[in-house]
């Protein structure tokens, strides 16, 4: 591949190499066009890749066999002390996140997904009948048997410490309909390692929300439609 030829389609990268070049004391490393960046007191030279290399510099970090599809931090190390465009980082991580098969079979290292609903305390006596073995209860001051307002307020608190315990390290995540979501669900063969086998299917598409934490989905040919709980869902990148 001719890289100065292929530099010299990209429209922005030919006027900066026409400008460097009447000025005939600036030396062209080897006819290519590269930005000199000192780092942990090295001296880099990183390529400056045309609009239309981009893909092509990036399946190679990470597709390819040299790549071995190491993530997000491992791909943009190797790519950041060779080559730079504008917002290379931004591309490098939409990538990485947008390829499929890592999405099936990477697990999800975000926090749970789904905040606790606690049950609606009781408001009147005998909305919510239980039986229970205890007693006997004194009889208050206002000649009352059966305590309930107490009961409440400890519920309630509860209620209330349990939800902040349990929501501590959970995250909220919202879908619209028409989003487009993975749905975990392991796969499991006789003879092969569950961790090389896909984790998520998809990509499915949210039809609506059907309670605060569930949601049902369809695929792409609407034939079956489930009812799953949010943390079962992953979002899928474009």
């Amino acid at each position: 591949m001719d890289l100065p030829t292929e530099q010299r389609k990209d429209p922005k990268i030919k006027e900066i190499i026409e400008a460097l070049e009447r000025y005939e004391e600036i030396p062209k490393r080897r006819h290519l066009l590269n930005i000199r960046k000192n780092s942990l007191n090295m001296e880099l030279y990183l390529l400056v890749v045309p609009n239309h290399m981009k893909k092509e510099i990036l399946y190679e970090m990470y597709d390819a066999l040299s790549g071995a599809h190491m993530g997000v931090a491992k791909t943009w190390n190797r790519i950041k002390t060779r080559f730079i465009w504008p917002k290379i980082y931004s591309d490098v991580r939409n990538y990485v996140l947008s390829c499929e098969e890592c999405a099936r079979v990477k697990t999800d290292t975000t926090k749970p997904k789904g905040l606790l609903q606690p049950w609606t305390i009781i408001e009147k006596t005998f909305q919510r009948v239980g039986i229970d073995t205890l007693g006997k209860f004194p009889v208050t001051a206002n000649g009352n048997r059966l305590p309930i307002k107490r009961i409440n307020r400890n519920l309630e608190r509860m209620s209330e410490k349990s939800k902040k315990r349990f929501d501590k390290n959970r995250q909220q995540i919202d879908f619209s309909p028409g989003d487009l979501v993975y749905l975990r669900k392991p796969n499991r063969k006789v003879g092969l390692s569950e961790k090389l086998l896909p984790q998520y299917s998809g990509p499915w598409e949210i039809v609506m929300k059907t309670a605060p934490n569930n949601y049902q989905i369809t695929n792409h040919t609407r034939k079956k439609m489930d009812i799953v709980n949010v943390e079962r869902l992953k979002r899928f990148n474009k």
